[in-house]
């Protein structure tokens, strides 16, 4: 997670000073998140999309503090383009004081930043829609976290609808799929490899443990120099457990280590860059495409944490 940066204030900042302010938002094909914290100024923050298509952007408050005249979560969120001119905003989203935009056109390529504030300080822009100006200071005063993932939320249910544009291809493999094409294999007392090969999609590999455990997973890749892998572990209802892309030696992926809670089955995923798990807002799997910037043969490595 990023660091908090510090807010900062007053009603006559230029565009290019908001620019200079913001932190960078890692945002990966299909999720980011950063932290900041916001008072009577504004926090803001530098993104860049790898796709075109309807985004969602959320503030989510982790600690109210006491502000100029409230205390709450009252936050207000801009999306601007790198050049200054407004794309959407909003004051209060769907679950609270809190802001959220669900499903905010992007193109891609393009640089983003996100400006958040608390009520009523709003801002201006000009007749072409650029920025021109705060209106007032925020009077309330919170942390929080930012994130940002591709597709529309539905409010109801929690869950992404999936699009034809989606950056790296649709999704191919739902959870049933990832059960379904799973290798179920019986992990060695001490080391276990298995030998994989990546030529499109994804590989599955499930096994059981018998109680809480600390493992080292990692996958080292054969036949290429330049793949690029991902690693990800789910529990048995199909929730992600934690997930990796270059942990590993080079740009392979490696979990070390990774904390199993509970007895039961895991199901390992491996597959190649830009290739991740697209999870929703509380990390149920969703599914994987089947793109691949590079095919390889590996070896998935398991053993106890050192």
């Amino acid at each position: 997670m990023a660091a908090l940066i510090a807010p900062v204030t007053g009603l006559s900042q230029s565009w290019e000073e908001l620019r200079a302010s913001a932190q960078t938002l890692d945002f990966e094909p299909i999720v980011g998140y950063a932290s900041g914290e916001v008072a009577d100024g504004q926090a803001v923050f530098r993104f860049n999309v790898e796709g075109s298509g309807p985004h969602t952007i959320e503030v989510i408050v982790t600690d109210v503090r006491q502000g100029i005249e409230h205390a709450d979560e009252d936050t207000v969120l801009y999306v601007f383009d790198e050049d200054g001119y407004v794309i959407d905003w909003n004051d209060d989203g769907p679950y609270g004081l809190a802001s959220m935009l669900n499903g905010v056109d992007l193109p891609w390529p393009g640089i983003y930043y996100a400006i958040v504030t608390t009520y009523p300080r709003f801002i201006e822009t000009d007749d072409a829609d650029r920025f021109a100006a705060f209106t007032a200071p925020g009077l309330s005063s919170v942390a929080f976290d930012i994130t940002i993932e591709f597709g529309t939320r539905d409010i109801e249910f929690g869950l992404y609808d999936q699009y034809d544009d989606f950056p790296y291809g649709d999704i191919v493999y739902d959870w049933d799929a990832i059960v379904a094409r799973a290798d179920v294999i019986e992990l060695e007392p001490l080391t276990t490899s298995i030998a994989g090969n990546i030529d499109a999609g994804i590989d599955v590999i499930a096994f059981d443990v018998d109680g809480p455990v600390e493992l080292r997973i990692e996958v080292v890749i054969e036949t290429s120099d330049h793949a690029d892998s991902i690693l990800a572990i789910f529990d048995a209802d199909g929730y992600l457990v934690d997930e990796d892309d270059d942990g590993g030696i080079s740009l392979a992926s490696m979990l070390d280590p990774v904390y199993l809670p509970a007895a039961g089955r895991y199901y390992v995923v491996v597959s190649a860059y830009p290739n991740f798990a697209e999870t929703d807002w509380d990390d149920f799997l969703l599914g994987y495409s089947d793109y691949a910037e590079a095919y390889f043969d590996y070896s998935l490595i398991i053993e106890r944490a050192r």
